[in-house]
């Protein structure tokens, strides 16, 4: 299997490059030791200064400070049949980069669809779109690498016909069956009977059904998707809708982690002196 390479920039004042080379080093991790075993996906993730400096070959995730698109935390498109994504700084970039790289790295494309039964009553069989962390994309349910708020991630048994106690619906075990959507989460389909395209959305008081109408064609499920979720924001405050002040970087602060990486460089600072000075 090719390995996907991914390149993240940061075009936005509030959003160092230390800040990246954090965030690049979880998500890195999490691919890795947790995304690649059930999706079976391969990827390098590293950061650049400049977008002019990505290597061809690499997809870009660039944060900006305006990416001028109404409740968007962050979204990825293609032009010329390579995947971007676009990264609204904020509360909540650091979660909404791990989102929009997840769903990059497990669809690409942005077309792939998984065919099941309806969740809206009456409907029949429908094409759900394949993305990774709507159903479960809130900050309530991502947990932590690093000390750094990463996104909970579908399994590919989200779409089971019946649901067994012994399968996991989502990493972290928070989804309990399949297409289940949760609290500040939503799922997409499109229904080939009526050729409209829907969602089920969760607010936090069950499911809402919302029709997105049809997709006029020329580009990609997600994002015609997309569009009309920035057009019509279903939940304004982004990703961290629900999620807690203390968690928007993980549950450890920047001073935590900045002293602990301390202690272990002290550590490997008196080895390479050692083995220096014998040299």
């Amino acid at each position: 299997m090719l390995t996907k390479n991914l390149a993240l920039i940061s075009q936005s004042r509030s959003v160092s490059a230390d800040d990246l080379n954090e965030v690049a080093a979880a998500l890195q991790k999490q691919v890795s030791r947790d995304v690649a075993p059930i999706w079976g996906t391969k990827a390098t993730i590293n950061v650049f200064k400049h977008l002019k400096s990505v290597p061809t070959g690499y997809w870009p995730v660039v944060i900006k400070d305006n990416i001028h698109q109404a409740g968007a935390g962050g979204y990825h498109s293609k032009r010329h049949n390579q995947p971007f994504a676009l990264i609204q700084a904020g509360n909540d970039w650091v979660l909404s980069t791990g989102h929009e790289v997840l769903e990059m790295l497990i669809d690409p494309w942005g077309n792939q669809t998984v065919a099941a039964d309806s969740l809206k009553p009456g409907q029949g069989r429908v094409m759900y779109l394949l993305e990774a962390c709507d159903p479960c994309e809130a900050g309530q349910f991502a947990y932590t690498i690093n000390g750094i708020t990463v996104s909970d991630f579908i399994t590919p048994n989200y779409h089971d016909p019946v649901a067994s106690a012994s399968v996991r619906y989502s990493f972290t075990g928070s989804i309990k069956k399949p297409r289940e959507v949760l609290p500040g989460g939503y799922l997409s389909w499109f229904d080939p009977e009526s050729q409209q395209i829907w969602q089920a959305i969760n607010r936090g008081n069950g499911l809402e059904f919302r029709d997105l109408g049809t997709s006029p064609g020329g580009f990609s499920l997600r994002h015609y998707v997309d569009s009309q979720m920035r057009l019509k924001p279903v939940f304004p405050d982004g990703y961290s809708a629900s999620l807690a002040e203390s968690k928007l970087l993980g549950n450890t602060s920047a001073a935590t982690r900045e002293k602990s990486s301390s202690a272990a460089a002290d550590i490997w600072e008196e080895d390479i002196n050692s083995l220096t000075r014998n040299i």
